[in-house]
């Protein structure tokens, strides 16, 4: 009986029948687009905005794309269930293969993807990137190596290629546009390399870069703030994460080829025992780069002396890693060099280090006066931390000088050399100024006056 109802034929003109089971259905899908509208004026708009630093201008044209989607998702099932969707253009005759047929449904769900995109933008723009931006709004310049306006194009510009390549996807599969460039043997059979399986690759990278932008530049780092994690952990996450979803993003692009990875596995196997022996220094330093992003012995931003080379880790790769020395030049290091040999870390443990600064005086000089001398130089410098204090030791009764050292504390171990120069400056005016006189070597020589 019920489905006599939902059968019973309300009218027909040619071909096109209209049924009361069509009729509610079309009810029921104004009646939900009706709610849509009128959640997209609801209050909870008002508080999301502000939230996240919405203004006026950017509200109201989020609104207008959110009615005008509701629009068309509505005005297209409504034609696809009334039978409606008459063709507007078909280049080839009736049932033609290869013609291109161009009807209401198509246009509409190219209006669809168009409003997606531009809701898609609008998504990132004013919400992902405020993010962003107001996440590292109270840190130094000197910490980011892009500006907020290189982020915002550089996302906005991926973003923009993901939805030019759905476009083309759409395009090529509803005007069937996808031809074979070549054929080949994949894993379930023949298989065909055509345009749209180069724009699914394409897709899928592009895809794998906009989330490990998201994963790594707003949702972990809202977390490791939080937690107050270092900054060397965070590079180590970011970049084991960094490596999985490209190594994931590889995998679905070969398997979207129809590539059998069993022969892959395999031969990359047999070519790994064939090149081992030459490329062992190579695998060397790619497991140390493994370790070092495991058990960070050395960190992004540590300080490290490799056979004299003071400097600060920029990066650590998987095979290399970056410091950038005193003189602001990069120096290269194999990760090996880095796990094997002696390296010395000052910044491993504490965020700070002891240096000292060698002075000899004339004996009989006034060694309490030296010793508060030496430290009233190194107190008034104002890089020097109050604590741990500053002390002076007397080293030793040399040849010619009473030896002293001034040891002090500071967190700025690239420009150390120079704070130790500040120093040295302040005690020899004070010596002078107090007449505290620095010995230089004598010898007294005897000459011997033969007959």
């Amino acid at each position: 009986m019920l489905n006599r109802l939902l059968n019973f034929e309300l009218y027909r003109i040619g071909e096109i029948q209209f049924d009361v089971g069509q009729l509610l259905g079309l009810l029921f899908i104004i009646f939900m687009a009706s709610i849509l509208w009128r959640l997209t004026k609801a209050k909870w708009r008002i508080a999301f905005f502000e939230d996240n630093d919405v203004d006026l201008p950017n509200r109201k044209r989020f609104g207008r794309l959110l009615r005008q989607l509701i629009i068309l998702f509505t005005v297209f099932i409504g034609i696809r269930m009334l039978g409606l969707d008459f063709e507007l253009y078909n280049s080839g005759g009736e049932g033609e293969v290869g013609a291109i047929v161009l009807n209401y449904s198509i246009v509409l769900i190219a209006l669809i993807i168009l409003v997606l995109a531009w809701l898609t933008e609008w998504f990132f723009s004013n919400i992902l990137i405020n993010r962003y931006e107001k996440d590292r709004k109270e840190e130094p310049i000197s910490n980011y190596t892009e500006t907020f306006g290189e982020v915002r194009s550089k996302v906005t510009r991926l973003v923009q290629y993901i939805v030019i390549i759905l476009a083309g996807m759409a395009i090529i599969s509803n005007f069937g546009l996808d031809f074979t460039i070549f054929d080949y043997d994949g894993e379930d059979g023949k298989e065909l390399f055509s345009p749209s399986r180069i724009l699914v690759i394409l897709l899928i990278f592009l895809l794998a870069r906009l989330f490990i932008w998201i994963l790594t530049q707003v949702t972990l780092y809202s977390l490791f703030k939080r937690k107050e994690v270092d900054q060397g952990t965070r590079f180590a996450i970011n970049q084991l994460l960094k490596y999985l979803i490209y190594l994931i993003a590889s995998y679905l692009a070969l398997k979207s080829l129809g590539v059998n990875m069993t022969l892959i596995l395999g031969g990359a196997a047999a070519l790994l025992v064939g090149i081992g022996l030459g490329l062992q220094q190579t695998f060397n330093d790619f497991f140390s780069g493994l370790v070092l992003l495991f058990e960070r012995s050395v960190s992004v931003g540590d300080i490290l002396d490799v056979n004299g080379q003071v400097g600060a880790v920029k990066k650590i790769g998987l095979r290399s890693s970056i410091i950038e020395t005193r003189g602001n030049r990069s120096f290269i290091v194999p990760n090996s060099k880095l796990v094997n040999d002696n390296v010395q870390n000052w910044s491993h443990f504490v965020d700070h280090g002891r240096f000292q600064v060698d002075v000899g005086v004339a004996y009989g000089s006034n060694t309490a006066l030296v010793k508060r001398l030496l430290l009233e130089a190194v107190n008034e410098h104002h890089l020097v931390l109050d604590y741990p204090v500053p002390f002076v030791r007397f080293g030793e009764f040399a040849d010619s000088s009473l030896n002293f050292s001034v040891l002090f504390f500071t967190n700025r171990f690239l420009i150390v050399e120079d704070i130790k120069s500040d120093i040295r400056f302040k005690i020899d005016k004070a010596f002078r100024d107090n007449n505290i006189s620095i010995p230089f070597p004598q010898r007294d020589v005897w000459m011997r006056n033969e007959p």
